[in-house]
């Protein structure tokens, strides 16, 4: 008699996939909750909307980002004199972006 061994973690997800019946299967796909549009956003923390991003123009990089550490912020330089520098595209509601032009803040956005 020839033995069995155990199979693989792949094969057994695709040997019990391939012995429910449809039925089943379609019916466990719609067992999540759907979301509702009227459900209000989550709160939002006060460092999303910092106070003045204008107070940041005319600074030097190191000071606009030493000022934004110190207001509890996370803030990165996205482009130097018209270069751009390589970052992430992930949006991130409390953090700063600085555009800097001849040693200077020029533009300051969120995300």
């Amino acid at each position: 008699m020839k033995k069995i061994s155990k199979p693989t973690s792949l094969l057994a997800k695709r040997w019990v996939f391939s012995c429910f019946p449809l039925g089943f299967c379609l019916a466990l796909s719609s067992c999540s909750t759907p979301t509702s549009a009227s459900q209000p956003p989550p709160p939002q923390s006060s460092k999303v909307n910092p106070p003045s991003d204008s107070s940041y123009l005319g600074l030097s990089p190191e000071a606009a980002t030493s000022k934004a550490t110190t207001a509890g912020l996370r803030s990165r330089i996205v482009r130097v004199d018209g270069v751009s520098k390589r970052v992430t595209k992930d949006f991130r509601p409390s953090r700063l972006n600085f555009t800097v032009e001849i040693g200077k803040v020029t533009k300051v956005t969120k995300g």
